[in-house]
């Protein structure tokens, strides 16, 4: 990738954290405490900052990877999934540091929230192929105490693993892309009004209805430019979508180097999508040289079967006269 956008694994472990410990299973059902992250200050002024959080095993790390055009962070599955409170992942762009950082999952025995004041675009990663059920509401509950009304301004709600829903029985079957497109959007309409339930109490409404929800499906991890396997029925490519989603969220002092971060992934794009264009227009030739061949030959066999007819009918003409004057000797 383009040597402005070159970036390199650095973890960070100077962070003071907060730990609270879980809650008996064995007592009565309550929600869960949470901690926050004290982090030192060591953040530069100029920096970018996102934060990803939610659940073990939502897909942060993933989505880490797809939208920074490269695999940086350590994608796990099951129980080696990654457990470490918090990692870091650093690249610079126009000589501005951009900082990401992935929580590694919120759970039963991990209940601290990063400090929201630290980041100028937050993305909560829910699994849209679960129910939105215990651990999902404890996480709703957890942020919606730990952040603000402004630092809900920079979020966006991504509902990852949105690619195994067209496996669901009530989808897959359906007969028309128009149909599963439908059932897709009704199945994404039913998490948001689920994930807005219980979130009301911790905002006013405007605030609530105001964050955005994004799509998020599978992405090639060895080939970051392969869009198709970006696409969902509901798009083209969701993390073009979760781009621009995002572009439109970040904080205000941000947007303008966050925009031209954006347009330079639209560039590499765009000329991914004119190879695309070349290759089609390539084929389209010859395809029609093809034709034009294939047409020329069966011209050729067409004109050959006229010579021969042509022959045999003066040579049958020729038959003809002859015999006529033998039979006037």
């Amino acid at each position: 990738m383009d040597d402005k956008w070159n970036v390199t694994l650095d973890i960070q472990d100077s962070i003071e954290i907060q730990t609270v410990s879980s809650p008996n299973e064995n007592l009565p059902s309550e929600e869960p405490q949470f901690g926050v992250l004290q982090e030192k200050e060591k953040f530069g002024r100029n920096d970018v900052h996102i934060l990803f959080t939610g659940l073990s095993g939502a897909g942060k790390s993933t989505l880490v990877n797809a939208m920074l055009g490269e695999v940086l962070a350590q994608t796990g599955y099951g129980p080696d999934s990654i457990e470490a409170s918090k990692s870091y992942y650093e690249g610079v762009f126009e000589e501005v540091k951009l900082q990401v950082c992935d929580t590694n999952g919120y759970s039963e025995s991990n209940h601290k929230i990063p400090k929201s004041r630290r980041f100028n675009l937050i993305l909560i990663c829910i699994k849209i192929t679960n129910h939105v059920g215990d651990s999902e509401i404890n996480l709703l509950h957890a942020l919606g105490k730990a952040f603000d009304k402004e630092a809900w301004s920079r979020t966006v709600i991504v509902l990852t693993f949105a690619n195994l829903l067209i496996y669901d029985s009530k989808i897959e079957f359906l007969r028309t892309k128009e149909a599963k497109c439908q059932a897709i959007n009704d199945t994404k309409d039913e998490y948001i009004e689920s994930i807005r339930k219980h979130l009301k109490d911790f905002m006013d409404k405007e605030t609530l209805c105001n964050i955005p929800f994004c799509l998020a499906g599978k992405s090639d991890p060895f080939d970051p430019t392969n869009r198709d396997a970006r696409t969902l029925p509901t798009t083209e490519d969701w993390l073009v979508d979760l781009w621009e989603t995002c572009a439109e969220r970040v904080s205000p002092e941000n947007k303008t180097w966050f925009s031209r971060l954006y347009d330079f992934i639209k560039k590499i794009l765009l000329k991914i999508l004119r190879k695309e264009e070349q290759q089609n227009e390539e084929k389209q030739v010859k395809e029609q040289d093809e034709q034009v061949e294939e047409q020329q030959h069966n011209e050729e066999r067409q004109q050959k079967k006229v010579e021969e007819v042509e022959l045999k009918e003066k040579q049958v003409k020729v038959e003809v006269q002859q015999n006529d004057q033998e039979e006037k000797f």
